[in-house]
């Protein structure tokens, strides 16, 4: 065991020592490959959690409903997120690179939840949602009835208030910091400090802004390694939520994983500029 630990010490040096000499159009280089692999995988999974949710002989809770319109959201921001290395803002970044550690935290959390508790926090998500915006209307004058319509028929699964009774801040998800330490994921329990950088950037704070005019394409770098980890994780956890997915689709995630991995970390001959 010990001499396993070594290996993997000394494997982690090794990458941390090339990471920090290759220049930056290197890391962006290597960035956009791997997201490519990673990004043709997502597409696959979410062909086949499409299906899932269109099939009528399948029975779908409303906890599932909200896993599956969570995950495509994920996917989007995961390529707003690479978009925004093509042009001039690639220093916002930090903003879907922040919302998807969020996004993969709370994803974790909730399939480790029996259905009964996945119901309730989509449910709860659901109405959060319709009295934000049924506030917002109503203040501006505006119909409301299609919101209260969508609010009464999630809050008759349960012993919600009516609609302008309900708080719209109760969070059914633990805070950030409870969802680190909590994570059953490798390493999550060291991405508080990850994401409290994010959150600087994301706030607009003064030093964040001038590290970001300053190098703008290594702050796009950084928080691109943030998404690029957090999508992988994410294929993980559909892979492992999911049932019914053939053995071979399963092991073609892990396998595009690594092979992503594998473009991060090539030695610097292998690779071309």
């Amino acid at each position: 065991m010990d001499e396993i630990k070594k290996d993997r010490n000394a494997t982690a040096r090794e990458f941390s020592d090339l990471w920090m000499n290759l220049e930056p159009r290197r890391k962006k280089n290597r960035i956009d490959r791997a997201m490519s692999v990673i990004l043709k995988a997502s597409s696959e999974q979410l062909e086949l959690l499409e299906k899932i949710n269109n099939s009528k002989g399948i029975a779908k809770n409303t906890g599932f409903i909200y896993f599956f319109s969570t995950v495509k959201n994920f996917w989007d921001h995961v390529e707003f997120a690479c978009s925004l290395g093509k042009g001039k803002n690639r220093r916002f970044c930090c903003f879907p690179a922040r919302l998807l550690m969020e996004t993969v935290l709370r994803l974790e959390f909730y399939v480790r939840q029996n259905k009964e508790e996945q119901d309730k926090i989509a449910i709860k998500e659901i109405l959060r949602s319709c009295k934000r915006y049924y506030d917002r209307d109503k203040v501006m004058g505006r119909n409301t009835d299609e919101y209260i319509k969508y609010y009464n028929q999630f809050a008759k699964t349960g012993t919600y208030p009516d609609i302008d009774h309900v708080n719209p801040n109760i969070e059914p998800f633990p805070s950030i910091k409870k969802l680190t330490s909590d994570s059953k994921m490798n390493g999550a329990d060291r991405w508080y400090f990850h994401f409290q950088v994010l959150a600087e950037s994301t706030h607009g704070k003064f030093l964040a802004i001038k590290m970001a005019e300053q190098d703008d394409l290594g702050e796009y770098v950084a928080a691109m390694m943030n998404v690029l980890l957090m999508s992988n994780k994410a294929l993980l956890i559909v892979n492992q939520h999911i049932g019914n997915i053939p053995k071979e689709f399963r092991e073609s995630i892990v396998k595009a994983i690594k092979e992503a991995e594998n473009i991060i970390k090539a030695p610097s001959a292998k690779v071309t500029a």
